[in-house]
């Protein structure tokens, strides 16, 4: 899946069933702004930010995956937790 799927995907969940015109031309763009990229064709990078802003979606253009994936995620979070373990396990055999 392209940026433009992902970005078309976005748009249309944040829309969520309100008529596209009325909100499009209620923030100020033109009629069809919305539309056209739900029917798929790609806007431009200014007007694809016009568009995250009135839907309240972050639109960020910078480094591919920002955020770590889940196995990123769980790694980091498994040797938080081995850490906390072994911390533990030394205030134990301090305390008795």
């Amino acid at each position: 899946m392209g940026a433009g799927d992902r970005f078309r995907d976005a748009v249309r969940e944040a829309v969520d069933g309100r008529p596209v015109a009325s909100v499009a031309t209620g923030a100020g763009l033109p009629r069809d702004a919305i539309r056209n990229v739900l029917e798929g064709h790609d806007p431009s990078l200014s007007r694809a930010a016009q568009i995250a802003e009135i839907l309240d979606m972050v639109f960020c253009i910078g480094r591919a995956n920002p955020i770590p994936s889940p196995t990123e995620m769980e790694r980091e979070l498994r040797g938080v937790i081995d850490d906390l373990e072994a911390a533990v396990s030394r205030a134990r055999r301090i305390t008795k």
